[in-house]
């Protein structure tokens, strides 16, 4: 079993942010959904960080890792680059909305 105060903090505020971030937006049913995904992804970034790099690790190792391994936020950015992608790819990109 896994026991650190880096695991507490993860896997205990994941929920509780979820279901603040996901009641501001969503309906009961799709804050409970958000609060378990926020909850399962920082399990698994705990489960990767206590392979490499430890959770001994000192945090400016510890953090990044954990980032890195959430599968959340693996989702979040790759949904980011393609939109973001097709954004850039358009006739009127970037910026260019605002002077007009």
């Amino acid at each position: 079993m896994i026991r650190s105060p880096f695991t507490y903090g993860m896997v205990c505020s994941a929920p509780v942010i979820g279901a603040l971030a996901g009641g501001s937006a969503l309906n009961a049913r799709g804050t409970i959904l958000f609060a378990l995904a926020m909850a399962v992804g920082a399990a698994v970034a705990v489960l990767a960080c206590s392979w490499w790099p430890k959770l001994s690790a000192p945090v400016w190792k510890l953090w990044p890792a954990s980032v890195a391994a959430n599968p959340l936020f693996l989702l979040a950015a790759g949904y980011r680059s393609i939109t973001t992608s097709a954004c850039w790819a358009a006739p009127r990109a970037g910026i260019a909305f605002l002077s007009t």
